[in-house]
């Protein structure tokens, strides 16, 4: 699960791995954390919800490549155009 937000300065992103056994029991943990400054000069915001998408992307793309199993993965965010 990876959640990512922006701001006029700053694109941020976290990941999380949530399992859940057969008996229904689940458990969440901590796994990556980034962010980085946005881009200059001052961007727009379907610019920097852009951004944001990329990196998230490039993220989970490293995350699941690191695990080295295949895992559903679901990216949440507050954007209105991307």
């Amino acid at each position: 699960m990876c959640f990512v937000m922006h701001s006029t300065k700053a694109v941020g992103a976290v990941a999380y791995l949530k399992l859940t056994a057969a008996d229904g029991h689940s458990d969440m943990g901590f796994l990556l954390g980034k962010a980085r400054l946005a881009p200059k000069p001052d961007s727009t915001i379907p610019r920097l919800e852009l951004c944001a998408a990329v990196h998230v992307h490039l993220w989970r793309k490293k995350v699941l490549h690191n695990l080295k199993v295949e895992l559903f993965t679901e990216i949440s965010t507050d954007f209105q155009t991307v």
